[in-house]
Order: C-alpha cells, then sequence, then structure tokens
C-alpha cells in the first residue's frame, strides 16, 4: 500500500478510498453523506481519478467522532441542576452553615436562594461566555455566536429585574468555584450579613 499525497491534513491512499470510507460512512457520518459515499462507490470515483469529490465529503464527513443516537445522549446527560459545580457551592454552604435552598421558583431561576434575601447564579464559563477562560466554539459560529450574545443579555436583564424586585444578586463563575472556595463563600457570607 503506497502513501499518496495529502490534502489539508488528510493522506490519501492509492487504492480507491471508496471502498476503505463507505464502512465509516455508514457508522459514524449522517446519512445523507453515507448515501454521497455510495453514489462516489457506484461510479468509482476515487483517488486515481482526476475529479476526486470524496476530498470534500472526507473533510466534512469527521467534524464529529460520534453517530448522532450517540451525541443526542451525550448532549442530553448534560445536567442544568446538580451538577459538579453546584454540588460543590451547596456543599460549601452547607458546611459553612449558612441557610440555603437549592433551585428556588423564582424568576431566572437561580441556582441557590440564601435567606434572607440574596439570589446565587452560578454561571458555566462556556455557556455565559466568561471574559477569562470561555472559549469560543470552534464550529457552527453562525448558530453558537448569537446563542452567546442572547445569554449575556438575557443575565443582565435577570438580575436588573430581580434587583429591582429587591433581591441582592450574586454571580459567580464555574471557575471561581473550582479554584478558590473559600474566596466565593466569605462572598456570600459578607453579602448576606
Amino acid at each position: 500500500m503506497r502513501l499518496g499525497p495529502s490534502v489539508q491534513g488528510f493522506a490519501f491512499y492509492s487504492f480507491p478510498i471508496c471502498d476503505i470510507l463507505n464502512s465509516f460512512a455508514t457508522k459514524v457520518v449522517s446519512r445523507g453523506a453515507a448515501k454521497d459515499f455510495h453514489k462516489l462507490r457506484s461510479r468509482n470515483e476515487c483517488y486515481t481519478c482526476n475529479n476526486f469529490p470524496a476530498k470534500k465529503l472526507l473533510r466534512t464527513a469527521m467534524t464529529d467522532f460520534l453517530d448522532t443516537d450517540t451525541r443526542s445522549r451525550v448532549m442530553a446527560s448534560i445536567r442544568s441542576k446538580w451538577s459538579r459545580i453546584d454540588r460543590k457551592v451547596h456543599g460549601m454552604l452547607k458546611s459553612a452553615k449558612v441557610k440555603h435552598s437549592m433551585y428556588p421558583n423564582l424568576f431566572g431561576s437561580p441556582d441557590v436562594l440564601v435567606r434572607p434575601n440574596l439570589v446565587v447564579f452560578v454561571d458555566g464559563c462556556f455557556w455565559h461566555s466568561c471574559p477569562r477562560c470561555g472559549r469560543p466554539p470552534k464550529s457552527r459560529l453562525e448558530y453558537w455566536a448569537p446563542k452567546m450574545a442572547r445569554n449575556r443579555r438575557r443575565d443582565k436583564c435577570v438580575s436588573r429585574l430581580l434587583r429591582k424586585q429587591g433581591w441582592k444578586v450574586l454571580r459567580i463563575w464555574e471557575h471561581e468555584v473550582k479554584s478558590n472556595p473559600r474566596k466565593v463563600l466569605e462572598r456570600v457570607v459578607k453579602l448576606i450579613a
């Protein structure tokens, strides 16, 4: 087997690539792309042809290494309540004997209500675009960029409305809880005192 030239980081072998990628396409790639691979195979187009449309298909086929059912299960397992960070904040407040309740039924769905009048939002660095360590997504920017902007606008609006209703609002970042939980606890205690 002789290694052919590489195109954008992918090396192509000197025998028909359609035969190699056929099983890959049916397992990993969406059904539409798998049909395209079958069309390529039926036309016997491969690396040795001058017009090689499988190069583009190979690049687009490898954006996600999970099939759609597995990706769906992974995304469904991302929790909105009782995440690792939320459990850490809860344990921190409980060990300091601070009266609180998790996930109160208030506008904006705060993570913690610290009695008597403090609501705490524990913002994930990715979902709420942390200025320090939040990384923008690398794919589907036309979807993610407006979504992240909407999240930031909604956070400001919710905080403003809760303050108008008389609540004290504290927003803490995920990385703050991970790196310095004692400082987070001091901020909470300072606001309720």
